[in-house]
């Protein structure tokens, strides 16, 4: 059956969402496994929600916290985790059968440290997206396979996985060249959840506590010390996209942490793997747009001038970049007219604007 899976799930206020997101991973087709469960100080009904779903299954735990946000919830969790394999999932989010299955399998038969999975957006506020064929267009067009991903197999997934689309692919990037495709934003996002990790690395790497955007300043550190890397391309996370998330809720200080992280990870990426920073830059890029797009008017103007200044410096770097994405290099054509003409694209419609990010 091989080594446990420990699932870490943080929960502050989220008894509408958390009973779905523990009984999609009840029923996994993957046996060896355990759910922790990180009650952030939560003020709504999630405690008592979280304890009958304990008291319900012997492969849960939970634990109260006191409120310290989802960086200190998520590593208060490593410390109570059983597992040789670590996955996170939030609490408003809920995975297909085959999750685990998934990316152990893909893991062990690659000995990666690291397995990644497709995700899938889901609008529970709405009942279609009519932006979603145009924008997987667009990814597909941005989405060029750099030299350091080697296609380990076409498959029909029957016959090597079990339940799942036929014909997707298995990408394998060895030593640390994932970071590379993680910062040109090719497959891998900078999140925790949709994938698998090996315990170890987190001896390593924890969530910066005390602080927003905590994920911008964990994923890149985690892939640069991970021994290989595999991405799978079926979507089995269900990414709940909904207007009441923290991350839509709290965009002036999160946005604020978030250019902080990506400046700390500029200086990280020049000092320890020059080789990939003109990989960092795009990455940097990619996030003054996005804060360029969301900040409202005069909120947080140093860090808005801040955005503007680097935007500037940045955007011939990145129209002679061939390796940045198709989206990052428009993007720098406007800055090179003004910051100004950029600012107002992103922000002229709002679907487009979301199209941009990936939203």
């Amino acid at each position: 059956m091989g080594e446990k899976i420990s699932v870490i799930i943080p929960v502050y206020n989220k008894a509408e969402y958390i009973k779905d997101c523990v009984e999609s991973l009840k029923v996994q087709t993957d046996g060896n496994f355990n759910i922790v469960i990180i009650d952030d100080g939560s003020t709504d009904d999630s405690p008592s929600i979280c304890r009958e779903l304990a008291e319900s299954d012997e492969r849960i735990r939970y634990y109260r916290t006191e409120n310290g946000g989802a960086a200190a919830a998520r590593n208060y969790g490593l410390t109570k985790a059983e597992g040789k394999y670590i996955a996170f999932v939030d609490a408003d989010d809920t995975v297909k059968p085959d999750y685990l299955a998934y990316l152990r399998n893909n893991m062990e038969n690659s000995e990666a440290q690291i397995s990644v999975c497709a995700h899938e957006n889901v609008y529970p506020d709405r009942v279609t997206d009519e932006t979603d064929g145009v924008k997987g267009s667009v990814r597909n067009a941005a989405d060029v396979a750099g030299g350091a991903a080697k296609k380990a197999a076409d498959y029909i997934d029957s016959e090597v996985f079990g339940n799942g689309p036929s014909g997707s692919k298995l990408y394998y990037f060895s030593g640390n060249s994932a970071l590379k495709e993680l910062l040109y934003q090719r497959r891998f996002m900078s999140v925790p959840w949709g994938m698998l990790t090996d315990r170890k690395l987190w001896e390593q790497v924890r969530f910066p506590e005390g602080t927003e955007a905590e994920d911008m300043g964990t994923i890149y550190r985690l892939f640069a010390i991970a021994d290989g890397v595999v991405y799978g391309e079926q979507k089995l996370y269900e990414y709940k996209q909904r207007r009441s998330n923290t991350m839509n809720s709290t965009i002036c200080t999160r946005n604020a942490a978030y250019y902080k992280h990506s400046r700390e990870m500029l200086k990280y990426i020049k000092t320890e793997f020059p080789a990939y920073y003109p990989a960092a830059l795009s990455r940097h890029f990619s996030c003054c747009c996005q804060i360029l797009a969301e900040m409202p008017e005069g909120e947080k103007p140093m860090v808005i001038a801040h955005v503007r200044d680097d935007i500037s410096v940045m955007a011939p770097k990145i129209m002679k970049d061939g390796e940045a994405g198709a989206r990052n290099r428009s993007a720098a054509s406007l800055a090179l007219v003004s910051v100004d003409a950029l600012k107002g694209s992103l922000k002229v419609y709002d679907k487009g604007r979301r199209l941009y990010l990936d939203l």
